[in-house]
């Protein structure tokens, strides 16, 4: 059962108090005035303490400043008693009574009278803050003795593990070796003050992320601009308020926190990307070896006699099938390498006429079989060079013209046409195939597309090949343009560098 201790020396105000929290699970015990509180801490060990400021004998502030900084003969400071939450429970909460409060050691402020449900809402709120930051480190920078323990304290009840140094140097050696999630630190300090050490964490060190908050008592604008061009994060103006110093520790440290989830999911992420590439690489490796001896023996079939018709049908479906399967795995395993950070291109003057060339014989097979007329205007003057990769360029050239091939209809034509177009060449693959619909241009790139379509002489399509195209081509530097016209046909421009 969580114990309140509830000091006040109005018995009216510790019996509201006692009406609202005992019926919730919470053992009571009271106090009069702060000798009285000081006297049962010890005997009760309460998990916290509501406190009122102006009482006879000891008032609040004096009761907290012992129980923070020890009382003899009760108990010393740095014990457990002396890390008891605090709640200050006044009829006067003004700016200087909240400063005086936190510099003895409140975690908290509520103002008389009570308002139903707010010292329940206010006890609650104390005991269970200690995780809000919990996993996160603060750096506490001051050559106060006094100010530090009282930083380090109302930090650690945050649920933050804190360290202090006593002046910039210390702090810039204990950054060197040690990561923390924020600085807290002084502006005026002998030997190395807040600005100097402020710019060593943002230039020696590189830490431009991490937030440095910067604790001040000057306000005037020349000292706060020196502040923020030495890279600080945010200011608090000396005497502090313990809300204002929360509530912006907490918008810094939960960015920070933020960010730190975002990294390791981001990191995540990319090692279950890692694993599925390298998955769908060996599968795709071996599963290429028996589908070639499928597609071996198919051949033998193709080139048997007297094979009854049914049989030949069959055994061109599958051929059909296989060819598509292993264009399928060829792409995968393809894909696989051009997305692994270890592969790059080796981009140098390349000879794109005889590339356009080379494709065009090669892509002839394709063409033959549908009279499709292949064709190169070269509108340059004499051999030109561009920077690219030789296989690469070979492989974008080859896949565009045989996009082309595959979706022009019979005694069409798919023509190459280069040209030098503002000091950069231009490679347009043009055919006057089926087209493309506006909708569907977006699309192309994309990975296993819907846009993609089947062939004229239907021809099957992986949905892999133009977004494998797109990545070869911008790892050359180069980008590329698509029009079209449902009916009439397509142009792909690809854009290069000249050598």
């Amino acid at each position: 059962m969580t114990k309140v201790l509830v000091v006040d020396d109005s018995l009216t105000v510790r019996k509201i108090i006692r009406r609202e929290l005992e019926p919730q699970g919470f053992e009571i015990e009271e106090a009069a005035n702060g000798i009285e509180a000081l006297e049962i801490i010890p005997l009760f060990v309460p998990d916290i303490i509501t406190l009122d400021v102006e009482m006879p004998k000891m008032d609040g502030f004096e009761c907290c400043r012992r129980i923070r900084f020890g009382h003899d003969g009760v108990f010393a400071a740095g014990e457990e008693n002396s890390k008891i939450p605090v709640i200050f429970f006044t009829a006067n909460a003004n700016l200087q009574m909240r400063t005086r409060g936190f510099e003895v050691g409140a975690d908290e402020y509520l103002t008389k009278p009570p308002i139903k449900g707010e010292m329940l809402a206010a006890v609650n709120r104390v005991l269970y803050k200690a995780d809000n930051l919990k996993g996160l480190s603060a750096l506490v920078v001051d050559d106060s003795a006094m100010i530090r323990k009282l930083l380090v304290r109302v930090l650690a009840n945050e649920g933050l593990k804190v360290h202090d140094a006593p002046g910039g140097q210390e702090a810039l050696d204990f950054l060197k070796s040690n990561e923390v999630d924020l600085v807290l630190t002084d502006f005026v300090m002998p030997e190395m003050d807040g600005v100097e050490l402020c710019k060593k964490i943002r230039h020696e060190l590189g830490l431009v992320d991490l937030p440095v908050i910067f604790l001040t008592s000057a306000s005037d604008k020349e000292s706060l601009v020196d502040i923020f061009k030495a890279g600080a994060t945010d200011y608090l103006v000396k005497p502090l308020v313990s809300e204002e110093l929360f509530a912006r520790l907490r918008v810094h440290l939960k960015e920070k926190q933020l960010k730190y989830e975002l990294y390791e999911k981001v990191q995540a992420l990319n090692e279950a990307h890692k694993l599925k590439d390298e998955f769908l690489s060996i599968a795709s490796h071996d599963l290429r070896s028996p589908l070639n001896g499928i597609l071996g023996f198919v051949q033998l079939l193709e080139m048997e006699e007297g094979l009854p018709d049914d049989v030949q049908e069959y055994v061109g479906y599958i051929k059909t099938s296989g060819v598509f399967l292993l264009d399928l795995i060829n792409d995968l395993l393809d894909l696989g390498r051009l997305t692994a950070e270890k592969d790059e291109l080796k981009l140098e003057a390349t000879d794109v006429v005889s590339v356009i060339e080379g494709s065009l014989i090669t892509l002839n097979h394709m063409a033959t079989p549908k009279s499709i007329k292949l064709s190169f205007q070269n509108m340059t003057a004499g051999p030109v060079s561009i920077i690219s990769d030789t296989n690469a360029l070979t492989r974008v050239i080859n896949n565009f013209l045989s996009n082309a091939v595959k979706f022009t209809p019979n005694n069409g034509q798919v023509k190459a046409i280069l040209s030098e177009v503002d000091g950069k060449i231009h490679v347009d693959i043009q055919d006057t195939g089926i087209g493309i619909s506006e909708a569907n241009i977006p699309k192309l790139f994309d990975k296993f597309t819907s846009a993609s379509q089947t062939g004229t002489a239907g021809e099957k399509s992986t949905g892999l090949g133009l977004s494998i195209t797109k990545t070869l081509i911008e790892k050359m530097d180069a980008t590329v343009n698509v029009t079209s016209k449902v009916g009439l046909g397509t142009t792909f421009t690809i854009i290069f560098d000249k050598a």
